[in-house]
């Protein structure tokens, strides 16, 4: 059996989280005696973690080790987290915390491994603070013996960015929890889009990153031909009243519609005939995979290939929408897609595939 340690900020709602809650919840915990550390408060997830994982909780860091030499930091609190159990593997899932690469790179352990969720090098591009923060943590990347990307496109922008081509760097995507989706999917809501109207689904939070005034752009040259187009767009965030501004200044308010965040933003998606999404750039889309499951026709840029294999994007999203019609949905239980993850994870642990259940 081949002990993991996890090493993770804490199991507070996010997609880091769900990412992992998932992962947890899939791999065979037979063959995996797995112990979870966590630092911060914040247990939404932690009643859904399996019984046969051990978590521990330990100390977060002060705040002003994010700006000091990760080196120094290491050379600290290198301590906190040793311990006389062995591991095969240890993981550092969160990649963007001091304190869970000091655990990975601390811990005994045979073999150090970090996930990248995003794109790391249009993030230092594109966020002063975080180029600030990468020039005091990226001697910690040295300390890993291989990388674990959500996408061929994180894992090439940390390669163009780190100049790390000596070490292997692992393709697993986010697992999606289709059990969940397809359940929740069918849940009654308060929601009734029109059924004579081509209506769209978006969602996320509502940051410039996530590209939404290009999504409204594209609405107002596409309604500007056909006028049977309604888009909903689920999530908040700090541009919600310059998005909403936008619209009027397009003259689609009747067109657009801001519905918050919702506990169950499956079953408005259900509700609705196609989904789509404008980031400037992911890790990975998960909200791409959730839409697939329900089986939402996917509109996308072209762009976002790159951190979703498998999924095809658009060259032009206005021509997609004038020309999108209803179709009836076939739900995805992504069943390959899940399976490909899980043989790349019994890859980067060493575990036999032919001795698996």
């Amino acid at each position: 059996m081949k002990k993991i340690a996890f090493f993770q900020s804490d199991l507070q709602v996010g997609g880091i989280q769900k990412s992992l809650l998932n992962l947890l919840n899939k791999i065979d915990l037979t063959s995996y005696d797995v112990d979870l550390f966590l630092f911060r408060k914040g247990n939404f997830f932690r009643s859904q973690i399996p019984k046969a994982i051990h978590v521990y909780e330990l100390e977060a860091y002060p705040s002003f080790n994010k700006v000091l030499p990760f080196s120094l930091v290491q050379k600290v609190y290198g301590k906190q987290v040793s311990q006389s159990k062995q591991y095969d593997l240890a993981i550092d899932f969160n990649s963007y915390w001091n304190e869970c690469a000091v655990g990975a790179t601390c811990v005994p352990a045979k073999k150090r491994i970090m996930w990248i969720h995003t794109d790391m090098l249009k993030r230092y591009q594109d966020n002063r603070n975080f180029c600030i923060l990468y020039r005091c943590f990226r001697s910690k990347f040295s300390c890993y013996d291989a990388f674990a990307a959500v996408s061929k496109g994180a894992a090439d922008a940390f390669r163009a960015l780190t100049n790390i081509n000596d070490k292997p760097i692992y393709i697993l995507p986010n697992l999606i929890d289709t059990d969940e989706i397809l359940s929740l999917k069918n849940e009654p809501i308060d929601f009734s889009p029109d059924p004579s109207c081509v209506n769209i689904s978006a969602m996320g939070y509502l940051a410039p990153v996530k590209g939404y005034d290009e999504m409204l752009l594209h609405m107002k040259e596409a309604c500007a031909v056909r006028n049977d187009l309604h888009l909903y767009i689920l999530g908040d965030g700090p541009i919600r009243e310059e998005l909403k501004n936008l619209c009027t200044q397009y003259g689609i308010d009747s067109h657009v519609h801001f519905l918050g965040k919702q506990q169950n933003p499956y079953a408005y998606l259900e509700k609705t005939d196609a989904f789509m999404m404008t980031s400037k750039y992911e890790g990975q889309g998960i909200a791409l995979r959730e839409a697939q499951c329900i089986g939402l026709p996917l509109i996308f840029p072209t762009r976002l290939e790159k951190y979703n294999d498998g999924l095809k994007g658009c060259d032009n999203l206005t021509e997609a929408l004038i020309h999108l019609e209803k179709a009836p949905k076939q739900a995805d239980s992504l069943t390959e897609y899940t399976q490909n993850i899980l043989h790349t994870f019994s890859d980067l642990t060493g575990i036999d595939r032919k001795k698996e259940v």
